[in-house]
């Protein structure tokens, strides 16, 4: 078995990530999911990066921003898109 990670789980749909979070919580890791881009960089920002400030955001980010706000955040994020 890998050594437990925290993963953040991005994707509009409920169900993908109520699946995947189940699958990775069931093997171990730390799991966060987030609806949207937004979201998940609030995550990255108070969750997994505590004490960092990232730039205030409004209104639609996507992932690509997403994947470039993360940066240095840990592991490099894979995607399955």
């Amino acid at each position: 078995m890998t050594e437990p990670m925290k993963a953040l789980i991005v994707d509009d749909e409920e169900k993908i990530r109520s699946f995947l979070r189940e699958t990775l919580e069931r093997s171990g890791h730390t799991v966060f999911s987030a609806g949207s881009g937004e979201e998940a960089l609030e995550i990255l920002q108070e969750r997994l990066r505590p004490g960092s400030s990232g730039p205030q955001l409004s209104g639609f980010v996507d992932g690509q921003r997403v994947l470039e706000q993360s940066d240095g955040a840990g592991r490099q994020p894979s995607s399955s898109c």
